[in-house]
């Protein structure tokens, strides 16, 4: 077994590589339709050959978290220069700025796509010099923007998300969105002068409530609240009928304890949902959600009731597994590769070989990659699907007495 098949690649500016470009008159260069010459633009060149060691980190820690800005980092071999950005004889030259766009993949399926935010140069007299390349992806890019003064339509969430990322001062590509419509109708709110666009986006997420994330080929992505409602097609176990894993991590506790919720909407009235049952249990924990975009405070209260049922009661869930790839055939690689955030799988585990084996459907919500010369690690953070919404004729989700009913 072999771990899989890297590149990195970083994205190069046109105006140092005429050469390159489609040049009108040209025998070589000027052939029309053809796809070697580029019109002009960027384009990438392959840089894997200098990584040395590469980390990525995308999702969430929680499932009522917000998804942050993924990061990733990349070190080079640097003894000839070719990442110093004072190097004028370097084939990177001047290229070795922030904001150039990179890209990683494995096996051919992305595991990051963003932009450097920073070159850290480690020279020492010795002459075993690195490079580090400190990256974001686009929330990086959105949490810097800001909105125009505006009011919005009422309209799904899907559709908000859509109307944000068209924005002149946002205007971010289609082709780099994956946007669902979405479940919930948002109020006709004003957009203040100079409202973070990521933020705002956030609190459209928050008002469905669903999945907005960077997707690992740099996608701005919207799943709605309904996502999670699928049975895990990829399993990962430690009984030899799935993919097998290294690690996993099991939790029962009260971090998503909340038996009192409490939802506002702009221009609303609180509305509540206590489970009284689980606060004679367990005390009162309460989840305060304001400022929502939700349309009617009917929606708000289904929205509370929605919340309550998913975390009135603690929970044993899975918390995180860790998988080395080297361990794993081509065909397993690539399974696990192409999993992005909302995917569903299913995780296997009988602690200490005895008793009654623990099978659960999991929501990936966080991606880590641990990556060196011998070694790939990934790391799925989770999430449980158990207060997804009631799924008829689901044999996971649609279990009366026991699943969620949606709203």
């Amino acid at each position: 077994m072999a771990i899989p098949s890297l590149s990195v690649q970083l994205s190069l500016d046109a105006s140092s590589y005429g050469n390159t470009f489609f040049t009108l008159d040209s025998a070589t260069r000027g052939v029309l339709d053809g796809t070697t010459y580029k019109l002009g633009g960027e384009f990438y060149t392959d840089i894997t050959s200098y990584a040395q060691t590469i980390t990525v980190n995308r999702g969430r820690s929680r499932e009522l978290d917000r998804y942050a800005t993924g990061q990733a980092s990349v070190t080079f071999q640097n003894q000839d220069r070719t990442f110093d950005p004072s190097n004028t004889s370097s084939t990177l030259y001047p290229n070795i700025v922030p904001r150039r766009p990179i890209r990683i993949t494995a096996n051919g399926s992305a595991i990051y796509q963003g932009y450097v935010d920073d070159w850290n140069l480690d020279y020492n007299v010795s002459g075993e010099s690195d490079a580090t390349a400190t990256c974001i992806d686009g929330f990086g890019i959105l949490s810097k923007q800001t909105l125009a003064a505006a009011t919005a339509t009422s309209q799904l969430s899907g559709a908000r998300i859509a109307a944000v990322l068209a924005k002149p001062e946002v205007n971010w590509p289609l082709s780099m969105q994956a946007i669902d419509a979405g479940q919930q109708t948002l109020q006709a709110d004003v957009i203040a002068q100079d409202e973070n666009a990521l933020s705002y986006l956030q609190l459209v997420e928050l008002s469905e409530p669903g999945s907005f994330f960077m997707s690992a080929d740099g996608k701005t992505t919207f799943k709605d609240r309904n996502t999670a409602a699928v049975v895990g097609s990829v399993t990962l176990t430690d009984d030899g009928t799935g993919i097998p894993y290294n690690e996993v991590q099991v939790a029962y506790g009260t971090e998503l304890l909340y038996n009192r919720v409490v939802i506002t909407r702009v221009g609303g009235t609180a509305q509540t949902a206590n489970s009284t049952t689980s606060q004679t249990t367990y005390g009162i924990a309460a989840l305060d959600q304001a400022g929502l975009l939700i349309d009617t405070d009917t929606n708000s209260l289904s929205l509370a009731n929605y919340l309550l049922g998913s975390y009135a009661t603690p929970e044993l869930r899975f918390d995180s597994v860790a998988i080395e790839l080297s361990a794993l055939s081509t065909a397993n690689q690539n399974t696990l590769l192409g999993l992005d955030m909302t995917n569903v799988i299913v995780v296997k585990f009988q602690p200490n070989r005895t008793g009654t084996r623990i099978s659960q459907n999991c929501e990936i919500i966080g991606i880590s990659h641990q990556i060196r010369p011998d070694s790939h690690r990934i790391t799925f953070k989770l999430a449980s699907t158990v207060g997804v919404a009631f799924v008829l004729d689901s044999s996971a989700y649609g279990v009366l007495d026991t699943s969620t009913l949606g709203f």
